[in-house]
């Protein structure tokens, strides 16, 4: 009796005042048991933006990045390296994915499509037929379903999950091949594929608005993927009561740079940032105008040849050719003159973004796994070996398991 009272009294707080009540807490584990008093309680600290803040005021909580997946083209089961900033052994789970059915990830023909929040997006193609399912390793957990088939689906994503509920996106393109559209299954409903969005393409332009089948960048509830022009991505906000697509320029800088997004700490910043690595190694910030509602650049009509863009640049790093000229010693570098003619071995060595985490920026450059501290500008090499022919994917947790099975 005296616990529903004080449950009630609580519920008169409102998730605001409780999360700045939670925020104080001294540690995760304090947390972990603070949400076990009641469902106010859980619902407040599952909030992403309080767990963005209290992981940034308890700098000994764990980090959000448990580790990376390593997927080797073919029946080679994926591979977990333990992030070297993560304290303690591994987490326990079966990443080579071994209870999916048809025998596990070696005896089927599955696609690694997305990764988030410990959850991973997998397709399936085995004949004329082609599937979807959502896998947990920690769980040992598997959802499958039915791809969408009305349209032609060009890119899949995860949007941020809670707990071991989950949101996939598909982003199709329309059989008239000028229409985009954004289709949403959750697995806290039946599951079907629900339209929440679609944008029309100028006839011009139907090419460009097929997405590449690359993996989704993002930031906060958004995904992005870029478009197959080089100059455009496709953005679709997955914040619940939003659900919006639509097509945003990307900021001048050259078709074959790599760039991806960066998630921002501050929950009052909506200000959308690109991070770039030039051909010298060079970090750039592109921020987006938070008041930019305009899908293209404008063009001034009385000065055609001056585009405006709604991207500003906002910082720059130094140059990291020669520290990394360094570190790898006789390996070569990715330069855009350099093996024009040497397709196969050009690609061996091209730079590759694999993630903006927690703070780091994490890439592959001649084979070599490295990171770059965004606040000390520290370079690090995390892998010793050649691991370029593997696809990476950071493996992140939005509750580090330590959160959700506290030691103390």
């Amino acid at each position: 009796m005296a616990m529903a009272a004080a449950t009630a009294g609580v519920e008169v707080l409102g998730d605001d005042l409780l999360r700045e009540v939670l925020l104080r807490l001294p540690s995760p584990a304090a947390l972990v048991r603070a949400t076990l008093a009641g469902r106010s309680f859980l619902r407040a600290a599952r909030d992403a933006g309080f767990l963005r803040r209290f992981r940034a005021r308890h700098h000994t909580s764990p980090p959000r990045l448990l580790g990376f997946l390593f997927v080797v083209p073919g029946t080679t089961p994926p591979v977990l390296l333990s992030a070297a900033s993560a304290s303690g052994s591994p987490p326990a789970g079966d990443f080579s994915l071994s209870f999916l059915p048809g025998g596990g990830w070696a005896c089927a023909e599955w696609e690694l499509m997305d990764c988030r929040d410990g959850l991973l997006l997998l397709l399936r193609n085995h004949g004329a037929a082609m599937n979807l399912a959502v896998a947990d390793p920690l769980r040992r957990a598997y959802y499958p379903f039915d791809v969408p088939t009305a349209d032609i689906p060009v890119g899949y994503g995860l949007a941020a999950a809670k707990s071991a509920s989950f949101r996939v996106v598909c982003i199709a393109r329309g059989r008239d091949s000028t229409t985009l559209r954004a289709m949403v299954l959750s697995s806290d409903e039946p599951y079907y594929w629900k339209e929440v969005d679609a944008i029309t393409c100028e006839e011009e332009e139907e090419e460009a608005c097929v997405a590449y089948a690359a993996r989704p960048m993002k930031a906060k509830p958004s995904l992005y993927w870029k478009l197959d022009d080089g100059t455009r991505m496709a953005a679709f906000d997955a914040a619940p009561g939003k659900m919006k697509l639509s097509i945003l320029d990307l900021p001048p800088f050259p078709l074959t740079l790599a760039f991806d997004v960066i998630d921002t700490e501050d929950d009052n910043d909506d200000g959308l940032r690109v991070l770039a690595m030039r051909d010298d190694f060079c970090l750039e910030t592109w921020k987006l105008s938070s008041s930019s509602t305009a899908a293209a650049a404008v063009v001034d009509e009385e000065e055609e040849e001056e585009e405006e863009t709604p991207w500003t640049l906002e910082d720059t790093s130094v140059r990291f050719y020669r520290a990394l000229e360094s570190m790898l010693g006789e390996r070569k570098l990715s330069h855009r003159h350099r093996h024009r003619h040497r397709r196969r071995r050009r690609r061996r060595y091209e730079l590759e973004i694999v993630g903006v985490v927690d703070g780091f920026f994490f890439f592959r450059q001649s084979g070599v796994l490295l990171s770059i501290d965004l606040k000390t500008m520290e370079l690090t090499r995390l892998s010793e070996q050649d691991c370029s022919p593997a696809a990476i994917y950071p493996y992140t947790r939005a509750w580090p398991p330590s959160f959700l099975n506290p030691t103390d």
